[in-house]
């Protein structure tokens, strides 16, 4: 083999490469993601929620766009930490603006009676999803 001819082969090779390359980086992006194909722009969505400092855990938080379009939500951990979930297979909320409300189960007692007297429920929030990663702690206020 020739010198030129083995130049021409290792620019195939690495040309070949590079193509590999950008097809796994293309289907492992999350824009790519057959999973979440055809679903609005989302940005991920975490946060916390407190009474007086202290978290609450069992309050379900609901993120809904204002612009419409599906709603996001999330429960708290026993930490008040929440992950919000746009649908089963997709972390977020679409991004823009939201009204964002708390609610507690009527079936769980401890939440009930954790947050009697709390005023962030039946109270909205709004907060503003941006691309990429969103940490939003909601401090509600006792009475």
């Amino acid at each position: 083999m020739s010198g030129t001819s083995a130049i021409r082969n290792r620019s195939a090779v690495r040309s070949q490469a590079a193509l590999v390359v950008v097809a796994i980086v293309a289907f492992a992006s999350p824009c790519c993601n057959s999973r979440t194909a055809g679903y609005p722009p989302l940005g991920k969505v975490t946060g916390v929620v407190t009474r007086g400092g202290q978290p609450v855990a069992g309050v379900t938080v609901l993120f809904q766009p204002v612009a419409g379009g599906r709603a996001s939500v999330g429960v708290t951990d026993s930490a008040g930490r929440y992950t919000l979930r746009f649908t089963e297979v997709a972390d977020g909320a679409m991004v823009g603006d939201h009204t964002v409300t708390l609610s507690v189960d009527p079936d769980e007692s401890d939440a009930r009676a954790t947050l009697r007297g709390v005023e962030g429920l039946g109270k909205q929030f709004s907060f503003t999803v941006k691309p990429g990663r969103n940490t939003f702690a909601i401090e509600t206020a006792s009475d």
